[in-house]
């Protein structure tokens, strides 16, 4: 008999945890604080000492001779 008081205690406990693990009406959930969907694109920054320096340096081959770019060669053999 005691056996099945405790069960019929055990039972009428559970409805209890759960009404107890939903939160109050009133209250609303927290902000989230993490965003998994989107990622923000970085600005690249502007390479224009880079693209000039390029731009200056001679390009040596490896036969030694020296290139400017944006001149236009004749084909050697």
């Amino acid at each position: 008999m005691a056996e099945v008081e405790k069960r019929e205690e055990a039972a009428a406990s559970e409805p209890q945890v759960e009404a107890e693990a939903k939160q109050p009406e009133g209250e609303e959930e927290a902000p989230q604080q993490f965003d998994f969907g989107e990622r923000r694109r970085r600005k690249k920054k502007e390479k224009k000492e880079t693209e000039q320096a390029q731009e200056e340096a001679p390009i040596i081959d490896g036969t030694g001779e020296l290139f400017k770019r944006g001149k236009e060669y004749s084909y050697q053999e």
